[in-house]
């Protein structure tokens, strides 16, 4: 691996930590921090492009689509393990807005959390 590469894994590698720190939710903590990729860019202390530039080179994803396949995986497991309201669940992922959160969640998945959640409890 070349300099370059070691250097673009390692930058990976360290913003998958900060990720994955934030997880998994739970109802006793301040909201999820880190959302966007200038929030994660100013914790690293490079530029968001740089931070992308590395990304999509050893992962194949932005940053945007690794952080959106990841809030996505854990706003799904908040729906299938827990009882909490979507206003709950969107807070806690630090979405401003329930209907923020639930477009989001829509636009990714194809359905809104509601019908996920129904769906996953007629599937039990």
């Amino acid at each position: 691996m070349t300099g370059k590469g070691k250097a673009n894994s390692d930058l990976v590698r360290v913003f998958k930590q900060h990720l994955e720190q934030q997880f998994p939710v739970d109802g006793d903590q301040a909201p999820v921090q880190l959302r966007k990729p200038s929030d994660f860019a100013r914790v690293l202390q490079v530029h968001v492009n740089h931070l992308n530039r590395a990304l999509t080179a050893v992962t194949g994803k932005t940053t945007t689509e690794v952080l959106n396949e990841r809030f996505v995986l854990e706003a799904k497991r908040l729906l299938w393990e827990t009882d909490w309201k979507i206003a709950s669940i969107s807070w806690s992922l630090g979405f401003r807005e329930a209907n923020n959160f639930s477009a989001f969640f829509k636009r990714h998945t194809g359905v809104p959390p509601t019908v996920f959640r129904d769906r996953q409890k007629k599937a039990k």
